[in-house]
C-alpha cells in the first residue's frame, strides 16, 4: 500500500468515520478489502454494504449485501416515518434490528450511487434500531466511491429525485475525514491514465480522442460484445433483430396496480433460443444479481436454464 492507502486504513482502525475517493485505478477496492480484513482481525464486526448487487460481487468473500436489503429499504417504497415505525414495531424487521445492533463498523461501497434519500434512511434505521440519538446510532461509518462515476438513479414513483448523498445536511457531520487517493495503481501508461481522468471529467482533449480512436480494432473473438442503447425501445428492437426466429416465446401473466406495472422495464414477453444472451433485471440471490448477464443453456415449458460461468452456477427459473 502507498502512504495514502495506509492512512485510510489507520484512520479506520482508530475508529474514525471516513470517506475514501479517487479516480478509477487508484486502489479503492483494494484498500476496502485490506481495511475489512484488519478490522475483523481486531475483533470488530464489519457490515459490508453496496449500492447494487453487481457491486457486492466484488466483496462476496466478505459477506457483502446491498444497502436496501440490509436495512429493509426494499425498493425505497417507505416514507421515513413508516420506516421508523417498522423498525420499532414490526416483527419482520427483527433481522434489520439485529443487523444494525451487531455492526461495529458499516462500510458502504460505490457510494456515488447512494441517493440522499436512501443515505438518510439508512442513518435513520441504524439510529432507531440502536436506540441511540447519535448519527447512525454511534456506529462507525466508512464510505467509498467516485462521484464522477455513476450517480443515483431517480425514482419518481417513491419520491426520490436522485440527489447525491453528499447533498444531505448530515454528510459533513458523518464524514469528518476524507482520503483522496491520487496514485493510479492499476496501470502505469501515463497517456491512458490521463485519458481515463479526462473522460471521467467530461473534458476530452484532442490527444485523448486520438488515443481512443487508435485503439479501435476488430475483436478477435466469437463472443458478441454488448451493444449499449440509450432507450429501452432501441434495445428491444436490436435484440429482436439479433435473435431472429426465436425457438421459444414466454408470455407474462400481468396483474396488479397500473401505476406500479407501468414502471416495470421488462417486456410482457420473452423470446429466446439456445445460446442467446440474457440479463437479470432483479436480484434473485446474493450472487444472481441485477445486471448479471450470460447465455441460455436450456429451456422447457416451465423453466429456463442460464449458465453463469463467473459464479460457477446454473440457475433454473420457473416461468
Amino acid at each position: 500500500m502507498n502512504n495514502l492507502q495506509k492512512k485510510a486504513v489507520d484512520l479506520a482502525m482508530a475508529g474514525h468515520n471516513l470517506f475514501i475517493t479517487g479516480q478509477a485505478g487508484t486502489g479503492k477496492t483494494f484498500v476496502l478489502k485490506e481495511m475489512i480484513s484488519v478490522l475483523r482481525q481486531s475483533g470488530r464486526k464489519v457490515a459490508v454494504l453496496c449500492t447494487t448487487g453487481m457491486a457486492s460481487l466484488n466483496f462476496l468473500n466478505f459477506g457483502a449485501t446491498t444497502v436496501h436489503r440490509w436495512a429493509g429499504l426494499y425498493d425505497g417504497r417507505y416514507h421515513s416515518s413508516e420506516l421508523k415505525d417498522l423498525v420499532l414495531r414490526d416483527d419482520r424487521y427483527d433481522h434489520v434490528r439485529k443487523n444494525a445492533c451487531d455492526a461495529d463498523v458499516i462500510i458502504i461501497d460505490e457510494v456515488s450511487m447512494l441517493s440522499k434519500k436512501i443515505f438518510e434512511q439508512l442513518e435513520l434505521v441504524c439510529r432507531t434500531a440502536m436506540g441511540n440519538h447519535q448519527l447512525f446510532g454511534g456506529t462507525q461509518i466508512i464510505s467509498c466511491g467516485d462521484f464522477r462515476q455513476l450517480r443515483p438513479v431517480k425514482n419518481d414513483l417513491y419520491n426520490d429525485p436522485g440527489l447525491y448523498c453528499f447533498q444531505s445536511d448530515i454528510w459533513t457531520s458523518v464524514f469528518p475525514h476524507r482520503c483522496h487517493l491520487v496514485d493510479v495503481m492499476r496501470q502505469d501508461e501515463q497517456e491512458l491514465i490521463i485519458a481515463i481522468d479526462e473522460t471521467a471529467r467530461g473534458a476530452v482533449s484532442d490527444e485523448t480522442h486520438n488515443l481512443l480512436k487508435s485503439l479501435d480494432r476488430p475483436l478477435l473473438t466469437d463472443v458478441q460484445p454488448l451493444h449499449l442503447c440509450a432507450h429501452n425501445a432501441d434495445a428491444q428492437w436490436y435484440n429482436s433483430e439479433k435473435l431472429g426466429d426465436p425457438e421459444k416465446v414466454y408470455h407474462a401473466n400481468v396483474s396488479g396496480t397500473h401505476k406500479y406495472l407501468k414502471r416495470i422495464i421488462a417486456p410482457n414477453y420473452l423470446a429466446i433460443k439456445i445460446g442467446c444472451p440474457v440479463i437479470l433485471l432483479i436480484n434473485l440471490s446474493s450472487t444472481l444479481v441485477n445486471g448479471l448477464h450470460d447465455i441460455v443453456k436450456s429451456y422447457d415449458d416451465n423453466s429456463i436454464g442460464v449458465h453463469f460461468p463467473d459464479i460457477k452456477e446454473t440457475y433454473s427459473q420457473e416461468t
